[in-house]
């Protein structure tokens, strides 16, 4: 009978014991509940609530909620953001909220990752959690419960009511960064509204300046302005597609093209950055960092058309995913440094002073791309999903500073081909003194050959004519070899006006026009005013070559009863007026004539300005000729 007691007893222990385990073992499956309750319209901070669990395969919230230790989930605060880099797990986030106000509430849940493949919200309730909602890249757009370019889920409570709530996320293969957050209706709808009002502007301003450039390169027919809107573009649609905006607006029916746009974005973004830093940098042949951007971007290009594999790589093909994945992240932050030491030899090695506006324009995008980099792979916690993130930022001052830098390569451009402009113009005012430098000292010679040889012989024949009075024919002689002396004289002083030496530019002039007033029908009247000895030699023979063309023009071609000459010699510059009241000089045919080429020739040299007025009345021209333009 004790026996019989006894072995009861130990049979009520094992019982309860088993029980007890059981019941222990059911406490420990229980979901953790940290309840977020909701008695204002202030903002509300969700990750202090929310706990994560990652499983290795997909289950059913049953599972989650009955069979999954409390101690597998793991309390997001006080991170804001968790990277978990690769996804290797299916995620689940649990949180509980309670509506402790008087009215019906409607929360919305914020991922801030618009990439997820699949995201389930399931909702407690007395028999299970039941499916709310679900949205993702991988599904239609209208599918999901509320229109947003993010992953966004109303969450709707009766007063006093409190639910707890499951959301699996898949993101199997790639990069997985999420920031999740919790708003009230008049929060999230004025923060929505900015963020579409910021980004508005920045795709206004970005096709501002796509037009811009495209009709600068039709205008100037630089194909940086041509490259550098292909730049734009690409960079917009990669923050488009890494926002979400294509899938809302351009392509909302085939989900395929989420899962891929921002790889190709992303691809096409920095190839078109390449191309850019060639030009923008004038990167030659010989320069060593060329052959290297080249092969960034055929790396680049070759790889773009796998980014199919971020679509079609479940399964079995789930390791190629991940070397994509790995190699684009590779190879993007390869092309970053290689595109800044690119910048930097430009800046240093060869002085070129556009690398290092280049270099002070890409470094924020630079550091923030390869930070971007490290979060991609799980190694830093940093908000780099919110919008508008560190590369949207670098982004943006980038785009703006590289169209003010070209802006300042056209400076520099200008100043040196002012500066080559001003070479040339000297190397040809070099070359037209050398011109008339060796005109002057032919003219020297050829009038010296006359005076002392041609001179002499007709001097003798004067002599000789003088000697012969006897024949009748002698006083013609005489009178002709006279004639031919004085000629000869003539044409010896102008070429070369022997007072020039003595007496200087306004005696010859003088001269010029008594002698002109003697042979001429026109009446010529002179005015000087300034000191003539002021005047560099060359200068004033020059201008004397001028005047002398000027007035064989009057005599020629005016038809005038007169002329007047002014010369007036300031400290600043040389003033010459001819006036005429003739019929006036025919400028056509002037232009086309020797005369007119060699005074303008001339005045060129001189580094001056001419203007002539011609009409019925008669011809005026005026010279303007800095003082110190020959020294």
């Amino acid at each position: 009978m004790r026996t019989s007691l006894f072995t009861s007893w130990i049979y009520k222990l094992i019982v309860f014991l088993l029980c007890l385990i059981f019941s222990v073992d059911k406490i420990s499956a229980q979901l953790p509940k940290d309840t977020l309750v909701i008695n204002s319209r202030e903002a509300l901070s969700l990750n202090k609530h929310l706990y994560v669990l990652g499983l290795d395969q997909a289950v059913s919230p049953a599972f989650v909620s009955l069979e999954v230790p409390t101690n597998d989930f793991f309390k997001m605060y006080p991170k804001e953001v968790i990277s978990f880099g690769v996804a290797k797990k299916y995620y689940w986030l649990v949180f509980t909220i309670k509506n402790a106000t008087p009215n019906d509430v409607v929360s919305h849940f914020k991922l801030n990752y618009a990439g997820v493949n699949y995201a389930y919200l399931y909702k407690s309730s007395v028999d299970g959690f039941h499916l709310l909602a679900k949205s993702g890249i991988r599904l239609p757009f209208h599918l999901r419960p509320y229109k947003h370019f993010d992953t966004v889920f109303p969450l709707s409570l009766q007063s006093g009511e409190a639910s707890t709530y499951l959301i699996m996320l898949d993101k199997f293969g790639e990069s997985l960064s999420i920031s999740p957050q919790l708003f009230n209706s008049e929060n999230f709808n004025t923060k929505e509204n900015n963020i579409y009002l910021i980004y508005g502007m920045v795709a206004g301003i970005m096709l501002l300046n796509v037009i811009v450039n495209v009709f600068l390169y039709f205008s100037l027919r630089q194909k940086i302005h041509l490259i550098y809107a292909g730049y734009v573009c690409a960079i917009c649609y990669w923050i488009f597609a890494a926002n979400g905006f294509d899938y809302q607006y351009l392509y909302p029916n085939y989900p395929i093209m989420p899962a891929i746009s921002e790889f190709i974005s992303t691809s096409l973004g920095l190839v078109m950055m390449s191309y850019l830093i060639i030009v923008f940098l004038d990167l030659k042949k010989d320069n060593r960092m060329l052959g290297y951007i080249k092969m960034v971007r055929l790396t680049l290009l070759v790889l773009m058309p796998f980014s199919l594999v971020m679509y079609y790589g479940d399964g079995a093909l789930i390791w190629v995913k991940e070397v994509y994945f790995y190699l684009i992240v590779a190879v993007s932050f390869i092309a970053v440094i290689v595109y800044i030491v690119a910048a930097f030899q430009r800046a240093f090695k060869d002085s070129y002073k556009p690398a290092w506006f280049y270099l002070a324009s890409v470094s924020y995008l630079a550091y923030a791309i390869i930070a971007y980099c490290f979060i991609l792979l799980g190694y830093t916690d940093e908000r780099a999903i919110a919008y508008p993130n560190n590369v949207q930022i670098g982004i943006m001052i980038e785009t703006i500073a590289i169209f003010l830098g070209i802006i300042y390569r056209y400076n520099l451009y200008k100043k040196e081909k002012e500066m080559l402009s001003e070479q040339i113009y000297e190397q040809e005012k070099e070359t037209i003194r050398q011109i008339l430098l060796a005109q002057e000292d032919e003219r020297r010679r050829l009038a010296q050959d006359l005076h002392d040889d041609l001179g002499a012989t007709l001097s003798s024949l004067v002599l000789y004519a003088s000697n012969t009075s006897d024949y009748p024919e002698s006083d013609y002689l005489v009178k002709i070899s006279k004639k031919a002396l004085s000629d000869l004289r003539l044409i010896s002083h102008n070429l070369l006006p022997n007072a020039f030496v003595d007496y200087g530019l306004f005696n010859v002039v003088q001269n010029k026009l008594e002698e002109l007033n003697q042979f001429s029908n026109i009446h010529f009247k002179l005015k000087l005013a300034g000191d003539d000895k002021s005047l560099s030699h060359l200068f004033a023979v020059t201008l004397f070559r001028v005047v002398n063309e000027l007035l064989n023009n009057v005599v020629k071609h005016s038809q005038a009863a007169n002329c007047i000459l002014e010369l007036i010699i300031t400290d600043e510059q040389v003033v010459l007026i001819l006036e005429d009241d003739g019929i006036g000089m025919k400028l056509d045919e002037e232009v086309k004539g020797m005369g007119i080429r060699n005074v303008k020739s001339r005045v060129k040299y001189l580094s001056g300005k001419i203007n002539i007025d011609a009409n019925k009345n008669g011809t005026t021209t005026i010279l303007e000729i800095p003082k110190n333009s020959v020294k």
